[in-house]
């Protein structure tokens, strides 16, 4: 999965490994090469100067603690990088169960709570209007219908909610 925090940790891991690679040079020789060109007014002539130079490092205990830092950053960066990793697979596994759950319960809905709700409201206005039930009761059946479907549509928000959570998801 690529998102913005796991592209930032693996430049930083690119990053280490580069550092790395740059303290193992300072280990090698550095040859240099120069040419001058210049004049003398007493000669009337110009004046022609090469320079070649080599350099060998005789001390690599400062290079080798450098290395062996250098590597130990590399290592710290990989190892977050896939603690990152975890975590993110985790809290993906982890909403698709929530979203699974909600699932069920929206097809619960569909498929037999609204259908319950509607016979409860058609019930209750019937009976009130016959007498059978007072106000009260035709009150609280009402009340049991909005409660079924704000129940639906507090589920519904919390699916939708977690979709955002997946397609969106950084820690």
């Amino acid at each position: 999965m690529s998102n913005p925090t796991t592209d930032f940790l693996q430049s930083r891991i690119d990053f280490s490994k580069a550092k790395q690679n740059l303290e193992q040079q300072q280990l090698l020789p550095d040859i240099s090469l120069s040419y001058a060109l210049g004049s003398n007014s007493m000669l009337n002539r110009n004046l022609y100067k090469y320079q070649v130079g080599l350099k060998i490092p005789l001390f690599f205990g400062g290079n080798m603690a450098k290395i062996k830092a250098s590597k130990i950053a590399v290592a710290i960066s990989e190892q977050h990088a896939e603690d990152l990793q975890l975590q993110y697979e985790s809290k993906q596994l982890e909403l698709r169960s929530e979203l699974s759950k909600y699932e069920e319960t929206l097809r619960y809905y569909q498929d037999e709570g609204k259908a319950l709700s509607e016979e409860i409201l058609r019930t209750a206005n019937g009976s009130f209007k016959n007498g059978e039930i007072d106000f009260f009761q035709y009150i609280q059946s009402i009340e049991n219908v909005y409660g079924i479907e704000l129940q639906y549509l507090d589920n519904l928000n919390k699916y939708n909610q977690i979709v955002i959570s997946i397609n969106y998801l950084s820690l």
